[in-house]
């Protein structure tokens, strides 16, 4: 009994920990859309900057927006991958619970 709550509270603060950087990932990946819109509202004759740690780079707007494109497809990779993550440990969660009320009920006969 033990080791099934032990494996029941593993697997929730795993999903609780999954769901946070998900949401992370959604969000960069919202801010990051939303700013490959406005450079790409942009003349090609802007001056663009891209900020790197503390300072900022000249960057031409094609380059922004490659960049840009790139990290939302790996944010994107990843989100996805976090779901699957998600999806997984739901299973769990529901077998280690499933598998705790049965013993209960065992017990209890």
């Amino acid at each position: 009994m033990y080791e099934l709550s032990t494996q029941l509270s593993e697997t929730v603060n795993q999903l609780k920990i999954t769901e946070a950087n998900l949401y992370a990932i959604e969000s960069e990946k919202r801010r990051l859309e939303l700013t490959s819109k406005e450079v790409e509202s942009c003349d090609d004759n802007a001056v663009l900057y891209r900020s790197v740690g503390r300072m900022y780079l000249k960057r031409p707007k094609q380059q922004i927006i490659h960049e840009l494109n790139q990290t939302v497809s790996k944010n994107t990779k990843e989100g996805q991958e976090y779901r699957q993550k998600l999806e997984q440990l739901s299973k769990r969660r529901d077998e280690v619970s499933n598998n705790i009320q049965e013993l209960v009920s065992s017990v209890k006969s």
